[in-house]
Parts: structure tokens; C-alpha cells; sequence
């Protein structure tokens, strides 16, 4: 299976990203069965919220994503972070579109927030795609303020 990456301003990136019908959004991996397609999507990154980053919330994200007729996200459900992780991640989702042919499916995207490395005065989300569909969103911590 091939991937695209193209990183774009603002977090949004393009890519190919293996989808799952409905029947199969609990399993822990995307189905393998002729219902599984590659889907073309373009996605808005999570941003790390700043109370997130303050209070070092950190975890990961499992995001499934139903597509309605049009490739707009008509419903999502973000599980396994707090909810202020959660909220940013849902409100990211609803943002995205999805290739036409992808319509009545179910994408599983999963998400980590992590933060790492040194603390710094103005920390900004980084964002590394690990095929077939995780993304890492990591941030250094704040410097204290004085």
C-alpha cells in the first residue's frame, strides 16, 4: 500500500489512509476484507490545547470517523484521553474531508499526545504521520513564567 504525505499551513495535511466499513469500527485494527479501501482525506491537525500542555495531559486518541454522502465527517468518537484532548481532537475531525469514494465508511485515525523534550518560552504542536493512520502531536513543555 502506498501512503502520500503533503504537510500544509496550519496542521492540515493530505494522505492515504486505509478505511473500514461500520461493521468493523470496534476492531483494534482496520479490517482486511474487500470493504477495506484506501481513502484519500485531507485532515485538520489537533492543536495541543494550552491548559493540556500546562497541566502535562498526555495520551492516546482513537478517533472514529463517519463519512456521509458528500466525504464530510458526519459524526465522530474521539476515546482514551482527557477530555480537553478529546474536545480539540473531535473539533479537528469535524473539520475534515474525506475523498467521495470513501462515502458511508468509518475511519479509524489514532492520535498521540505527547510532550516531550526541553521547556521552552513559546512552545508550538509538532505533527509526524506513521502509516497506516496514527498521527504523533507532540509539544515541549512551557517555560514558568517569571
Amino acid at each position: 500500500m502506498i501512503f502520500m504525505r503533503l504537510v500544509l499551513p496550519f496542521g492540515a495535511v493530505i494522505l492515504g489512509a486505509s478505511v473500514m466499513s461500520p461493521s468493523h469500527a470496534g476492531a483494534a485494527e482496520p479490517s482486511t476484507d474487500s470493504s477495506n479501501v484506501v481513502c484519500g482525506l485531507r485532515i485538520h491537525m489537533p492543536n495541543y490545547p494550552v491548559i493540556a500542555r500546562a497541566a502535562r495531559f498526555a495520551g492516546t486518541a482513537i478517533a472514529v470517523i463517519t463519512l456521509g454522502d458528500d466525504g464530510q465527517v458526519v459524526a465522530t468518537e474521539v476515546t482514551g484521553v482527557h477530555p480537553l484532548l478529546k474536545e480539540e481532537a473531535e473539533k479537528e475531525m469535524r473539520a475534515s474531508t474525506f475523498s467521495r469514494h470513501c462515502v458511508g465508511k468509518q475511519v479509524r485515525l489514532i492520535f498521540d499526545f505527547l510532550i516531550i523534550g526541553e521547556p521552552v518560552a513559546n512552545p508550538h504542536s509538532n505533527y509526524v504521520f506513521v502509516p497506516p493512520n496514527k498521527f504523533v502531536v507532540s509539544t515541549p513543555p512551557r517555560t514558568p513564567m517569571p
